[in-house]
Parts: C-alpha cells; structure tokens; sequence
C-alpha cells in the first residue's frame, strides 16, 4: 500500500496541529533559568539520572547501548513496507487495570472502534523468548506478543507521527514525547540520529465480527478522530453558554470529558487525567473558567517526604518562583504550584534550596535503611532471627510514619481549564502505552544475548537461565525509561483507581539460589578451565572480577564465560 495526497494532506495537518503545537509554545515563551522541572531529560525528581563516569557511560544498558545494535536502514514512509517488517499483536495477561470502565472508543461508519493495545511491528523476526514480567499495582503482568497477518491501511509516517520520533524533521511524536513526557525513551540504537526505530507501533481500535472475526480502524480515521477531538477544552467564545447551562447538560458535557487526558502545550506537566469539571456560578457578573479537578496518588518515593513545614518566607520565595514561570499572577499558576508540591515534593521542584533538603531526610532515610537491610537479608544463605525481627522492626517504623496526616498519599488537584486541550485519549491508551517500554528493553537485551552465543559459540536451550545468570539479583523490568519519568506519568494520566494485588509479590521468588555456592567453587582449582589449574595472584571473591589481579584480561574473560556456561548447562540439566 502507497500513500496518496489526501494521506499526505493529513499526515502534514496532524503534523502541524497536534505534534508541532507545543514546540511552537515553547518557542513564544520567555527564556527563565527555571528550576528543575518535571520530566528533564537525563534528569530524575532528585538529581541526575546518571552518576557514572565519562569513561562509564561508552557502555551499558543502563546508558541505552545494546551489544550487536546497528542504524537499521530507514523504512519507506509512504508504504506499510510489509515485505520488510513482521507484525505481532501485543496482549497483556491479566487485564486488570487494563480494562477500563470508559475505554476510548471511535465511532466510524455507524460502529464503535475500541481500543484494545497496540501492533508492534519488527525489523527482525522474534523467536520463541522468555516472557517479559513486569510488577504493577502489586500484580505481576505479563507481556506477550503473537504474530498475526500484515495490516494494510496504515503508512510509517503514520506510525512515526503518533508513537515514534519524527526524524524528517526532528520533531517529537505525539503520544510519547508531547502527551505522556517520556523525554529519555528512544527506539534507535545508541548515537542513532538517522536510522530507524528498532521497533514501530501502532495503536489497535477494533470491533467484533461475526465468526470469531475482527475489524482494525486504519490509521487515516485514527488521526482524523485525534484531530477533530485536539481542539480546546472549554471555548472562550462559549464562556457564557457554559455558566448558563442547565445542570443536567452541563453534567453531561462534564461526564464526557471525565476520564479523558488533557494537555497544556508547552507547560510542565502538560498532561493530566480529568476526574472532575467544576463551574463557578457564584459569579454573574464574571465569566470564569471551569476547574480540572484531578485526584491523585502520589508515588511513595516522592510522598513520604516528612513534616514539611514551610516558613512564609520560603513559601513566598517558592511561590514567586512559579508566577515568574507561568509568565503572570495568574490563577493557573497556582493551580501548577499545588501540582507540582503534591505530586514532585518541594525537593524534587527546589532541589538546590538551601536547607531544604533536611524536610525531607527523616522518611528518605529510613525507607533508604530498609531497603538496603532488605536486599542484605534476600541474599544472605540463612539469615539469623534477630536479622528478620530487625527487618520487620524497620518495616513497622515505616508504617508508622506513613499514617500521619501530613504525609498521605492521596491529593486534590484544582487547576483553571484556560489554555488545556482535549486529546480524545482516556487513560486506557495510556496504560498500555506504558508497558511498551518494558517489552522493547526486554526484546533489545535478549537480542544482545544473541551477540554472546556467537562469541561463545554456544546456543543455549533455556533463555531465561541465561537472562538469570547475567542480570544482579535486584535487576527488575519495571519500566524500560527514565523510572522517575515512568512514575510521574502514571500518577498524571494513568487509571484513577486501580486494583492493587498482594504487596508480597515484590519479594517472592526474588533470590538467585546457589550463586554465593558458585563463587566458591570457582575458586577451587579443579572448576577452573584448562590451563588455569594453578593458583591465581588473587583468591578472594570480591577481587575476583577485576582483571590485573588475575594477571590477564582475557583470562577473566574466558573463565567468567566458562562460569556462565556452567550454570546454565547445571540449571538445564536439573530442571529438564
């Protein structure tokens, strides 16, 4: 399938409307040395994302650099290229929270188009891997994908213009980068300004036919819907038809946009979830603007902040900060402060602040204790009694400290609707959209494994033993971004109320067993490979992975290597 004009002609009207908006914002506003903001790029709520060295940062998935990543050659953007590319849908086992009461539905042709996920579509086909898992709500998902038959109507500029960085132009795509600010997540291989994503996506609206069949909304109606649905909020032409309404429709505009994620182009946070739309008819004489009414919860790294108490000195300086940021005293720019104080903590936004930091050490340090002692506990062989009633003494200090009342969870959000915009997206999309992250670091890791076979020569039968092996015992594929990034997101524009599963599900089936065994037995000379039967320079095991102990890097290399193999041959041989 080839693109034709119409296709063009809105291709560049979605362009200009929805994903250039904001960037021309930005561009009008005044440049202000602002304070840490939200969703910085290479930043966290706290500081840096990254504190390794230069030297450090040249490898690593950490640093976004998979073993065996090239520049892939750029797709035909007027086709589907569908002799180049293999389709899989994506599905999300179980769908709770996934299945929303007020799911984003398009009507076309006299039928309703439900989201249901999204396609993902791969330069390179994907073999029988280990299943991605992820913990959300305290309940483990997982993410599978199932190949199916190439979809017709839809072009990669398409795809690009609402999931994927645009690089014919370098402007960011919609739905990632300018609704959900996941300003760190990139689909190319490291250093990549040219190529093509590893992976693109597409979103799935579909309704039901007879005989297990199924219709898929092509992308043209998709974008014709995120259109027409991109105008503003509340009209300043039909202020006053608002404040005159009748109860009854004015509740019914309300419950239409309930639910629905809201952006404010060119501000941070841009985007939210609206639960509630409140009008002021107090005033006849005024023609005010309706309030976004948003409750949230916020994520317990950034909510156990202590006893804050500010000073009126302080908060005024805080304050003045925000006024000068929203270019006026206006009535938004203290809806923005309560925002960013509820959900980011005054630490995050006012990180350099002098004397600021000691409101925050009392939680932050206990939680920090807690989790440390956790982790020693998980890896000792046996932990004593005392260890465990130690940990849960810790644990309840916790508790008592996230009871008071000047450290809950749970905020009220008002914010003036002058100069948001509706998207037609409910939190459905996004929900999905934040698992897509997870599954692409998943793929590309595994894919890396690849590159480790070749050089050992060895295919191994089980991945997962392998992925065991080469991951630390706290590694956990959580959100595949910048997780602070993730967070934010979440709490903004995810699902209101979710349905929490069991908090032990954190610490189950967590320990590597028989690692702690594994490093003594290397150091037992008839364990070592060939040639190495005498004793090293070095026999301890915390030196045993620095190379100029051991006389020789290649040497390292090759027993670290040997101890791979070994644990995965054992691990198959017992479980087979």
């Amino acid at each position: 399938m080839r693109a034709t004009p119409r296709l063009m002609e809105l291709c560049e009207r979605f362009q200009k409307d929805l994903s250039t908006r904001a960037e021309k914002v930005r561009a009008a506003q005044p440049k202000f040395e602002l304070p840490p903001r939200k969703n910085r790029a290479k930043y966290m709520n706290d500081g840096p994302l990254c504190r390794c060295s230069a030297r450090a940062r040249k490898c690593g998935i950490r640093h976004g650099i998979y073993s065996g990543e090239s520049s892939l050659m750029k797709c035909d953007l007027d086709t589907n290229n569908a002799d180049k590319l293999y389709h899989y849908r994506i599905t999300i086992s179980p769908p709770t929270n996934f299945l929303t009461k007020t799911p984003t539905i398009i009507h076309y042709d006299e039928h309703e188009f439900i989201f249901e996920g999204f396609s993902m579509f791969s330069h390179f086909p994907l073999e029988k891997l280990p299943t991605c898992k992820v913990i959300r709500f305290n309940i483990e998902y997982m993410i599978l994908y199932v190949e199916e038959k190439m979809p017709e109507s839809f072009s990669i500029r398409q795809l690009d213009l609402f999931c994927d960085y645009c690089y014919i132009c370098s402007l960011d795509d919609y739905i990632f980068h300018e609704l959900l600010e996941l300003v760190d997540l990139d689909f190319r291989a490291h250093d990549d300004k040219e190529g093509c994503p590893q992976f693109h996506f597409m979103p799935r609206f579909s309704r039901d036919l007879p005989d297990n069949g199924k219709e898929i909304l092509s992308m043209n109606e998709v974008m014709r819907y995120l259109i027409n649905n991109g105008g503003p909020l509340i009209d300043e032409t039909k202020l006053a038809e608002f404040s005159n309404m009748p109860q009854f429709q004015w509740q019914n505009f309300a419950d239409e946009i309930k639910g629905m994620v809201v952006t404010y182009p060119g501000m941070k946070p841009c985007s939210l979830r609206v639960d509630q739309l409140d009008r002021d008819q107090s005033k006849n004489d005024q023609q005010s603007y309706p309030e976004i009414v948003h409750f949230g919860i916020r994520p317990p790294q950034l909510s156990y902040a202590g006893n804050l108490e500010l000073s009126p000195k302080m908060y005024l300086e805080l304050t003045d900060h925000l006024l000068r940021w929203s270019h006026g005293p206006s009535r938004h720019a203290h809806g923005l402060y309560s925002l960013f104080a509820s959900y980011q903590g005054l630490y995050s936004l006012f990180a350099g602040h002098q004397g600021l930091y000691s409101l925050f050490a009392s939680y932050q340090k206990a939680w920090r204790d807690y989790v440390k002692f956790r982790h020693l506990l998980a890896n000792m062989p046996k932990p004593s009694f005392e260890d465990k009633r130690k940990l849960e003494c810790k644990e309840i200090r916790l508790q008592e400290m996230r009871t008071q009342s000047k450290m809950k969870r749970d905020v009220t959000v008002a914010v003036s609707a002058k100069g948001f915009y509706r998207t037609g997206i409910m939190c459905d999309v996004v929900q999905h959209a934040m698992l897509i992250p997870v599954l692409v670091c998943h793929l590309r890791f595994h894919r890396s494994c690849d590159v480790l076979e070749k050089v050992v020569n060895y295919k191994f039968k089980n991945r997962f033993i392998l992925q065991l092996a080469l991951t630390h015992p706290s590694y956990r594929e959580n959100f595949g971004t910048n997780p602070d990034h993730a967070r934010n997101t979440l709490t903004n524009c995810g699902i209101r109320q979710p349905e929490y599963g069991d908090r032990r599900i954190h610490y189950m089936n967590t320990r590597k067993r028989g690692e702690n065994r594994l490093k003594k037995k290397l150091l037992t000379p008839l364990w070592w490979p060939h040639g190495l039967r005498s004793q090293p320079s070095c026999t301890r095991t915390d030196k045993i992975g620095v190379g100029a102990e051991i006389g020789c890097t290649e040497i390292l290399c090759n027993l670290m290597a040997t101890q791979y193999m070994m644990l995965t041959r054992q691990h198959y041989r017992d479980n087979s």
